[in-house]
């Protein structure tokens, strides 16, 4: 084994660790169950995640300035802080304004980490020659970051049992890790004090003109990425599904708590918990994620990627009319619910593996988080009326309603753009968009002809993907 191999394999380790360090999800399978209980309306909730979506438009951008001045791994070690905050802040969370202040917080956490992560992969694999890798490696970190869900979702509703306290002071502790771990990856090559040179500096040179990399540079390559016509597509049709999975996702949750305190839920003549079956709900489906994001490069191979990326999301939106089904049918509302939960929750991961290598291909180089950042504030823009109208509609009509109404609206909004733009494209071996051969002079940056080579972050995944 060559050095350049073994470093760029224990680099992969490392992330591979901060993937799971991060990966700790003790109240997520429970949390919009658990403040309906303390009388926090659906609408506040939905406010509370529109206010993620502002927060992402304001501080996406900015933030990822900052992953591109002062390095990426400075950028995880802030979002990694805010989360640890963000553990301790639900457990004492009580009010509306509260909830809507947390995740307004949880929006700079996400900003923070949305661009740099990617971008810090990415990049410690170009060091190596090693960029081929990146779909390989992103699906990988993100199975190992689902099995991690997997244990502590059902630890979480275990602890839950025993004191709702518990499962939060957990989750503040797994930040404090995450902290620590982040803390150990190495920079990347531009941000590293080898002596050489310090590229974190004002003489930083963006492209081969020589302009800096100060912020109106950072905004016009963020402008110019955000323009391609491809680009345009894919976030448009990203948005649209990864939105309403967001909507869906939230709304599940009350859907099988209502359903099982209205019908019971009994397994060998034991009463079970609302809390435990949201458990169970969330390790299945993130089990199953975990499974299939990890053949994320193995079914890009064999269908494409433009076709794999439409495939799993419109799959997701299918899943999220499941609930209907005990609307017009037999079926009890819990299994419809569950059936939705694992088949919309299961598959976005592998979405965003192949979208984010997609764009990493078409980002420039010295500005690869501000751009990547750029496209999560997309996403958030496209989010935020689709949380809104959720949480008003839910109130209105129900849960279930929200979960299905999300589904079908992604589906309308995914075909028309289908029908607009043509089938998602893929990047060319020459780094343009394939719609763009003809004309590339006009939607490249001068900068991306010497290192054409980027993705995005998001997903969130946070949060938000």
């Amino acid at each position: 084994m060559s050095d350049g191999t073994a470093a760029v394999d224990a680099a992969v380790r490392r992330f591979y660790a901060y993937r799971v360090a991060m990966g700790a999800g003790f109240t997520s399978s429970f949390l919009v169950a658990f403040l309906a209980a303390r009388d926090v309306s659906f609408t506040a909730v939905g406010v509370g995640i529109a206010a993620l979506s502002v927060v992402n438009v304001v501080g996406e951008v900015p933030a990822g300035y900052v992953g591109d001045r002062w390095g990426r791994r400075l950028s995880m070690l802030l979002a990694s802080a805010t989360y640890a905050v963000i553990g301790v802040g639900w457990l004492v969370a009580r009010t509306a304004p509260a909830v809507v202040a947390l995740y307004a917080l949880s929006g700079v956490a996400v900003s923070f980490q949305s661009g740099a992560a990617s971008s810090w992969l990415y990049e410690t694999l170009a060091e190596f020659d090693a960029t081929e890798r990146y779909s390989a490696v992103a699906g990988r970190s993100l199975s190992l970051l689902r099995w991690t869900q997997v244990v502590t979702t059902l630890v979480g509703a275990g602890l839950f049992v025993l004191a709702p306290t518990y499962p939060f002071v957990a989750s503040a502790l797994a930040g404090v890790v995450a902290l620590a771990v982040t803390w150990t990856l190495p920079a990347t090559e531009r941000f590293r004090d080898d002596g050489e040179r310090d590229r974190s500096s004002d003489e930083v040179e963006d492209g081969p003109g020589g302009e800096r990399v100060g912020p109106l540079a950072a905004v016009r390559a963020m402008r110019t990425f955000v323009r391609k016509p491809a680009v345009r597509t894919m976030l448009a049709f990203s948005g649209a599904f990864a939105s309403a999975i967001v909507v869906a996702g939230r709304y599940v949750q009350p859907v099988v708590d209502r359903a099982v305190r209205a019908d019971g839920l009994a397994v060998a003549s034991v009463d079970v918990p609302g809390v435990v079956v949201l458990g169970v709900v969330g390790a299945t489906y993130t089990a199953a994620s975990a499974l299939v994001v990890d053949q994320a490069d193995a079914l890009e191979s064999r269908v494409g990627r433009g076709p794999a990326i439409a495939g799993t999301y419109g799959t997701c939106a299918v899943a999220m009319l499941a609930p209907a089904a005990a609307w017009y049918g037999p079926v009890p509302l819990v299994t419809a619910a569950a059936v939705a939960a694992v088949g919309f929750q299961s598959l976005p991961s592998v979405a965003s593996v192949l979208r984010d290598a997609y764009l990493h291909e078409h980002a420039p180089s010295l500005t690869r988080a501000t751009t990547m950042s750029a496209v999560a504030l997309a996403l958030s823009l496209v989010r935020l009326p689709v949380v809104l109208a959720g949480g008003v509609l839910a109130d209105a009509l129900s849960p279930a309603a929200a979960v299905v109404g999300a589904g079908a609206s992604a589906l309308l909004v995914g075909a028309g753009i289908v029908a607009v733009d043509g089938p998602l494209t893929v990047a060319s071996t020459d780094g343009t968009d394939a719609s763009e051969n003809t004309n590339a002079s006009e939607n490249t940056n001068a900068s991306e002809n010497t290192n054409a080579s980027e993705n995005e972050g998001g997903e969130t995944e946070s949060t938000a993907d």
